[in-house]
């Protein structure tokens, strides 16, 4: 985790465009200014962090429970609460 976060730090300084694959929401939110949502290959979603990862969004593509809080700065963070169910599982 530790040289992650130094990798995200890095290329959040080099002041240049980059576009990031991650499945990771809480470094998404973090460190990026802007997401793409994707799922089975279609884009479902983008918009900002705050604006996105809110929980019905979460629950709709992931399949997950979640809530969604705020850190000072602004930054949401997201804890996973319980997997939806699924009807034929």
């Amino acid at each position: 985790i530790q040289f992650q976060l130094q990798m995200m730090e890095l290329i959040r300084n080099i002041g240049k465009t980059v576009l990031l694959a991650v499945h990771d929401l809480n470094l998404a939110a973090a460190y990026c200014d802007y997401l793409f949502a994707l799922q089975d290959g279609h884009l479902v979603g983008s918009g900002t962090p705050t604006d996105l990862l809110t929980p019905e969004f979460i629950e709709k593509v992931y399949g997950v429970h979640a809530r969604v809080g705020t850190e000072e700065d602004g930054t949401p963070y997201i804890v996973y609460r319980t997997a939806r169910k699924e009807k034929n599982v």
